[in-house]
């Protein structure tokens, strides 16, 4: 059977830029399916990767992943070359024995970690606050510095006549803001501190009275998923990342679908088309192409993410001279299946869309009406894009669940389940294969729609109208 080639420069859009369409024609258009499919594909592909804005657009976008995985270790950067000048002034001598300023210094130069332990500033960091002694004399000079800038704080420690003490800070900063609460903080124990003094209290006792616990913190959660807190961080990062991506890839992706079958109807292009390719071939192969133009995108970024990611450490060693603080987000313990679901519900996902997609575009013959014409399925998408990021605390919920396995909420919420939650086995592939039979009826359904939209003009779609076309013969 001879194939005919056929190469037609076609204009497009009201700049002028051409693009070649390459497609085979045959008597038995059905036999030609392996044959006019992988060269619309092809064509379909080349026009996307191929423009400036999808280059630039790539670019921007990984530069921006980039960007925001370093946060934490910009946050650290800073927040290490930043310290708090505070000076206290003692005008009621002894404290329970113990010297104010350096009791102060030990307390606000301490974190408390998740299990309770008390985690001193690490060797060669410089410590969030610096604290000085002053007279009580300088008060006034001391007060201008504040007011000035050059102190972030003064506190005066007084005794009343009863024995008590009270406390005057005086900030240049919020009087609830962080610095003002963790004073406040060591004040009350300086305080507690003092009154079990002057009730007798021994200070061997009093010294240790705030000693941290020992506190072994054991999740339900992890204890049942078989992973560690770091891992669930991890997944949960991965799943976040991933419905977002597979969320606005879709979205951009899909509407890219429809505004291309628009932009040919309205050039009249796709009546030349149709000439040398079946409506299903021409849909499918749209679909296809447009489709792996986003999963380029998609792996350009998950690359440019893993990378940052890995590297954040050793540059953070490099940098701060520590790998502390900042993210503990350790993905090199990440499953690969987590990572190839991702990419695997982006691509059963598109082409579920992308059917629906093409269907509402062939019947669409201007471009202002594509997005008026595409907000129920927008609409539609968004909320399974919502319940998924809602859902990411309550993964076991019967509700997330039974929604997880409706096809157009899967791709998103079968995934936020797959990261989180301990799943059955059968799971995943039941949800892989109602997403399969579903992408085949739309599929179906979507190529009737497309063969009689194609080349119907001046007709506004509804709901009436894809019902009958879709069971028309």
């Amino acid at each position: 059977m001879a194939f005919l080639k056929e190469k037609k420069n076609l204009t497009e859009g009201s700049a002028g830029n051409e693009a070649q369409v390459v497609v085979a024609s045959s008597n038995h258009a059905a036999g030609q399916n392996a044959r006019n499919i992988p060269l619309i594909i092809a064509r379909e592909y080349k026009a996307r990767v191929q423009k400036r804005s999808f280059q630039v657009g790539t670019i921007i976008l990984v530069v921006l992943v980039i960007v925001a995985a370093f946060v934490p270790t910009i946050i650290q950067l800073i927040s290490s070359n930043s310290q708090s000048k505070i000076v206290v002034v003692n005008r009621a001598s002894q404290v329970a024995g113990l010297e104010p300023v350096a009791y102060l210094d030990t307390q606000l130069n301490t974190t408390i970690t998740a299990t309770g332990q008390i985690q001193p500033t690490a060797p060669g960091k410089k410590k969030d606050f610096d604290i000085k002694a002053a007279q009580p004399g300088d008060l006034k000079s001391l007060q201008q510095q504040v007011r000035d800038g050059k102190l972030d704080g003064l506190l005066v420690i007084n005794r009343a006549a009863s024995g008590e003490l009270n406390f005057e800070y005086f900030s240049n900063g919020s009087p609830t803001g962080a610095t003002a609460t963790r004073i406040q903080a060591a004040t009350t124990q300086l305080n507690f501190l003092d009154k079990l003094g002057r009730l007798g209290i021994p200070q061997s006792q009093l010294n240790t009275l705030f000693q941290s616990p020992n506190l072994s913190v054991t999740s339900a959660s992890d204890e049942k998923s078989g992973r560690s807190a770091e891992e669930t961080g991890a997944a949960t990062l991965v799943v976040t990342l991933g419905i977002i991506l597979i969320f606005t890839t879709i979205l951009q992706y899909g509407a890219t679908v429809a505004q291309g079958a628009v932009e040919e109807k309205s050039n009249r292009i796709m009546e030349i088309m149709i000439n040398a390719a079946t409506p299903f071939q021409l849909m499918i192969g749209k679909i296809i192409g447009i489709g792996l133009a986003g999963l380029t995108q998609i792996a350009a970024l998950a690359v440019a993410g893993v990378i940052a990611f890995l590297v954040q450490d050793p540059l953070k060693s490099v940098i701060l001279g520590n790998a502390t603080g900042g993210t503990r987000i350790d993905i090199t313990g990440l499953s690969i299946g987590l990572l190839g679901l991702v990419v695997l519900y982006f691509i059963l996902g598109f082409l579920l869309y992308g059917t629906l997609y093409a269907a509402v575009g062939s019947l669409i013959s201007r471009q202002e009406d594509v997005q008026t014409a595409l907000t129920p399925l927008t609409f539609l998408f968004m909320a399974g894009y919502f319940i998924s990021l809602f859902s990411l605390g309550a993964t076991d919920a019967l509700w997330v669940k039974v929604l997880s396995f409706v096809p157009f909420f899967t791709p998103t919420l079968m995934l936020s389940r797959a990261g989180i939650s301990n799943l059955a086995w059968w799971e995943v592939p039941a949800s892989i294969v109602i997403m399969l039979i579903s992408i085949v009826i739309f599929t179906w359904l979507a190529g009737r729609i497309y063969r009689a939209g194609v080349l119907m003009y001046g007709q506004k779609p509804s709901m009436g109208r894809l019902v009958k076309l879709a069971l028309s013969r």
